[in-house]
């Protein structure tokens, strides 16, 4: 079946929305009554993880929303429709482009009416296999969608006309306008979300290398989290401004209760449009990786040394909620101390120790600088 107009505008949107876009997947496919949806998840920079394979939250990303919407297209607009859990399971490492297919039939539909008539909800499960090109399954995700008719209230709510619209005639063009202003905006937040952020990134605003100053005999900071008796050794305070290239809240480790978020920043010749535009970054478990195609952008030496990956720790309620704001693009200013950490839990044993970075020209694990973020301000 091909599809319609209107979901071949749909699947651009999806393709150009932020929240589908990031996690690499691609729409490549709805049919015009909503009866199958095909997507496809490549291996690329946006969804390479740390051993070069697709990152799970990627797939799961990519095919998450699909069976919701489509029931809520296809049952139409006196039904309810959530997703309630989800299971992925991985098989075998994605090192190429995967696939995905959706279908929901008539038998389908008729299943959920017909259950539907003795019962005032029902959970419907669904299986979706992630394949290669050859038909292999990487991996499988298991879909739970809660499904019931609207109260009475609802549907009425729906239904009723407004006071200056009426069940026909002007009242149906004025919801397919509705329709079409609500199509257009989207597509406007879609592409205003998907801006090029390196077109922000003004030369000379981050030029300056970040501010060191060795500590001795500081105080610890110590405190309980959780059950656990955490406990900071500051090695120096430590300012930093840069741009923001990526960040991470989610996925970090067991311990991103104490260290909730990580940022890479550039500074100095890196913060440059002219450079970025050549150069990628994917930031995941706690590690930055960047890559370009072609010359090196900048001697080796000078981007090793001039892209950081921080581990931030927030002072207070209020630094954590700033810190939580930064976005790609940002221009970020970073105070507070770099520290050594040190996590037991309740029976004093030790459960973590993780040391600060003190110098720029490190790499690989350990070069991070762990901050205890007292300020911090973006741009």
């Amino acid at each position: 079946m091909p599809e319609s107009l209107r979901t071949r505008l749909t699947r651009h949107l999806f393709n150009l929305a932020p929240v589908y876009r990031g996690s690499g997947g691609r729409v490549r496919y709805i049919a015009r009554d909503w009866s199958e949806v095909r997507v496809e998840v490549p291996l690329s920079f946006r969804t390479r993880n740390y051993v070069g394979t697709i990152y799970g939250g990627s797939l799961y990303g990519a095919v998450d929303p699909f069976y919701m919407i489509m029931l809520l297209k296809r049952l139409g607009p006196g039904y309810v429709v959530w997703d309630r859990a989800a299971t992925i399971r991985f098989l075998r490492p994605g090192r190429t482009t995967l696939h995905a297919s959706f279908r929901v039939d008539d038998g389908e539909l008729s299943a959920i009416r017909t259950a539907l008539e003795s019962a005032r909800s029902v959970d419907r499960s669904y299986l979706v296999e992630l394949a290669d090109e050859a038909g292999t399954v990487h991996a499988t995700v298991e879909k739970l969608v809660y499904v019931r008719r609207k109260d009475l209230s609802e549907a009425r709510g729906k239904a009723e006309p407004g006071p200056t619209s009426s069940p026909e005639g002007t009242g149906g063009g004025g919801r397919r306008a509705g329709a079409a202003r609500l199509g257009a905006l989207l597509l406007l937040a879609a592409l205003w979300g998907c801006r090029d952020w390196r077109a922000r990134v003004e030369p000379g605003r981050a030029s300056g290398e970040p501010e060191q100053v060795a500590l001795a005999d500081a105080e610890p900071v110590e405190y309980t989290l959780r059950g656990f008796s955490i406990r900071l050794e500051p090695r120096a305070t430590y300012r930093i401004t840069g741009y923001a290239v990526d960040t991470s809240t989610e996925l970090l480790d067991e311990w991103a209760f104490v260290v909730p978020m990580d940022v890479a920043l550039v500074w100095g010749p890196v913060a440059d449009p002219a450079v970025l535009r050549r150069l990628s970054f994917h930031l995941s478990e706690r590690y930055v990786s960047w890559r370009w195609e072609g010359p090196d952008p900048l001697p080796r030496p000078v981007l090793e040394t001039h892209i950081a990956n921080n581990h931030l720790i927030p002072a207070t309620g209020e630094v954590e909620r700033e810190m939580r704001r930064i976005r790609r693009g940002d221009l970020v200013t970073l105070e507070g101390k770099l520290v050594d950490l040190e996590i037991r839990d309740a029976k004093g044993a030790l459960r973590r120790r993780a040391r600060t970075s003190l110098r720029r020209d490190d790499v690989g694990s350990g070069a991070c600088e762990q901050i205890w973020v007292e300020s911090v301000a973006r741009e």
